[in-house]
C-alpha cells in the first residue's frame, strides 16, 4: 500500500505539469503573433515617415516631451555649417557588404531645447581610407532621419581609445568624446548632403524585424508535441496495465 501513494501522486501531478507547460508554450506563441502585428504597424509607420517631406528640426523638437508622439524615423532638416569640419568619432558597423565604420559628428543647435545633435554621416568600408575633413562651410540644409539606437550591451567590445573605434551607440559617451553639450537623445542619420567619393556614404540604419510568425509556429508546434507525448505515454501505460 505505501508504494501506491507516490504512483497516484505522479498520475495526478503529470497532467497538471503538462497543462502548465502547454499553457506557457501557447502563451509564447500568442505573444509572437502580437509582436508580428506590432512589427507590421511599425514598418507601415516607417514607410510613411521616411517618405514624408522633411520637417524643420526646431519644430519637431517641441514635441520631444510628448509621450504620445514618437520621433523615431521622423525626417527632419536643419542648418549645420560645420558638418564637414567638425571632429568625428568612428562607430563599428557590420553590413551585408562587410564590416566598416560609421562617422559620427556633433552639430550645434540654436534656439532649441537641446544644445546639439549627433549626426551619423554614413558608412565607410573597413579597408577604405576616409579623406580629410573639408575646410569649407556646408551651405546645404542637412536632411536626415531621427533614430533611436539601442545602447551597447555586455557583448559589445569596449571603446578602443588608441584606434578611436567605438563598438556601440553609447550616445552620452559619444557626445562627451565630441564635446557636444546637452545632446538630443536621438541620432540623426544623414541622407544629404553627401561627403564626396572619399567621405562616408550616407547609409540608413537597418530596421531589425524578426520572423515572429516562424517563432509562433515553433512554440505552437512544441505545445502540440508535448500534448502528443503525454497522450502516447498514457496509451502505453494503459496497454501495460491491460
Amino acid at each position: 500500500m505505501p508504494r501506491r501513494k507516490p504512483l497516484r501522486a505522479s498520475r495526478v501531478l503529470a497532467p497538471v505539469l503538462v497543462a502548465i507547460g502547454v499553457a506557457i508554450l501557447i502563451g509564447l506563441g500568442v505573444w509572437q503573433l502580437q509582436r508580428k502585428a506590432e512589427n507590421s504597424r511599425m514598418l507601415a509607420a516607417v514607410a510613411a515617415l521616411q517618405g514624408a517631406a522633411p520637417k524643420p528640426l526646431d519644430v519637431v523638437l517641441k514635441r520631444v516631451g510628448d509621450r504620445r508622439v514618437s520621433l523615431d524615423f521622423v525626417r527632419v532638416q536643419f542648418a549645420c555649417p560645420t558638418l564637414f569640419r567638425s571632429p568625428s568619432v568612428r562607430v563599428y558597423s557590420l553590413t551585408d557588404n562587410g564590416p566598416g565604420w560609421r562617422t559620427v559628428v556633433a552639430c550645434p543647435l540654436m534656439d532649441a531645447p537641446y544644445g546639439s545633435v549627433l549626426v551619423d554621416r554614413g558608412f565607410t568600408p573597413q579597408e577604405a581610407v576616409s579623406g580629410p575633413n573639408s575646410e569649407a562651410l556646408n551651405t546645404a540644409p542637412v536632411i536626415g532621419v531621427l533614430r533611436r539606437a539601442p545602447p551597447p550591451n555586455f557583448a559589445n567590445p569596449k571603446h578602443n581609445a588608441a584606434s578611436g573605434g567605438w563598438y556601440g551607440r553609447d550616445l552620452p559617451a559619444l557626445a562627451t568624446a565630441l564635446h557636444a553639450a546637452n545632446p538630443l537623445p536621438l541620432f540623426l542619420i544623414l541622407e544629404s548632403p553627401g561627403s564626396g567619393p572619399l567621405g562616408p556614404k550616407p547609409t540608413p540604419l537597418p530596421v531589425e524585424v524578426r520572423d515572429n510568425l516562424q517563432y509562433a509556429l515553433t512554440w505552437f508546434g512544441l505545445a502540440g508535441a508535448l500534448i502528443g507525448v503525454y497522450i502516447a505515454t498514457q496509451i502505453a501505460r494503459r496497454r501495460k496495465l491491460a
